[in-house]
């Protein structure tokens, strides 16, 4: 089978659907391009906050967040474009630096939640319509 006529059949497989993804590591990341990042792997994508907002980037589901002009405290009121049942991991850049998620509109929390290092994290699930839910949440004290 020709590359280019898999690249087909996947374009074609609706959303959702499972099917061997093993076949080799490039068929991996075309199925993570195809699918809206159903798989991830690899590193963090790096976001800065701009006026309380950072965005969704496809193939990936681990952010490490930075706040806006590199200031001291920052706050994130939205996590746009997460597609609908996606799970991410968000934390922060640097223990210099503090971001605050803000329970909201358009996040869900518990409560407002402090990332005060790189090792605090919260996992959050698109809803649509740029909503996210909080799903669970650590803060680790260093």
């Amino acid at each position: 089978m020709a590359y280019t006529s898999l690249y087909d059949s996947l374009v074609s497989v609706p959303r959702g659907r499972g099917m061997v993804l093993a076949i080799n590591g490039e068929l991996l990341k075309l199925w993570n391009a195809v699918n809206g990042g159903v798989v991830a792997w690899g590193g963090a994508k790096a976001l800065t906050i701009s006026s309380g907002e950072v965005s969704f980037s496809i193939g990936y589901s681990h952010y490490q967040l930075d706040t806006e002009g590199a200031a001291a405290t920052d706050s994130l009121t939205k996590f746009a474009d997460v597609p609908e049942g996606r799970r991410i991991i968000v934390r922060s850049t640097s223990a210099s630096r503090t971001i605050t998620l803000t329970n909201g509109s358009f996040l869900k929390l518990q409560h407002d939640f402090t990332l005060a290092n790189p090792y605090s994290n919260i996992v959050l699930v698109g809803a649509g319509s740029d909503v996210c839910f909080e799903e669970s949440r650590s803060a680790v004290i260093v």
